[in-house]
């Protein structure tokens, strides 16, 4: 990867805040479909205490790629461009020392200009987590 890598982390608002951006491109070192890819990252968090020991944790993200060459002639020999947005929200609560309880919802789009690329994911997760 060659380009420009920014982020920023901060408190505020009661929690703690970070963004970061990604742009530039990814060389191939093996050749691959498409070649070499341009992109473009986005993220953004928050980590927050709620109702005291509780936890919120929120994560979102945005991506676009888009190839150097077309992908394949058997799909039309076209450039091929994806857009990704990811979702991730968290609530956990301690048991005890190092054992939390939590539930997670996270949920991803792909969308491609070649649909054999789109993707949808959705999942909902509860369980106990132990912090080593």
């Amino acid at each position: 990867f060659a380009g420009l890598l920014a982020g920023l982390s901060c408190p505020g608002l009661g929690g703690q805040w970070s963004l970061g951006l990604r742009f530039g491109v990814d060389h191939v070192i093996h050749p691959r479909p498409g070649a070499d890819q341009q992109r473009l990252d986005l993220t953004a968090s928050l980590q927050r205490a709620l109702f005291g020991r509780a936890r919120l944790e929120v994560v979102a993200a945005y991506s676009r790629t888009r190839d150097k060459e077309p992908y394949s002639a058997l799909l039309g020999d076209v450039v091929r461009r994806i857009g990704r947005a990811y979702l991730r929200v968290e609530f956990s609560h301690p048991i005890t020392a190092g054992w939390d309880w939590l539930v997670r919802g996270e949920f991803q789009r792909q969308d491609a200009n070649l649909a054999l690329f789109d993707i949808r994911s959705d999942a909902v997760h509860a369980g106990v987590r132990k912090t080593f």
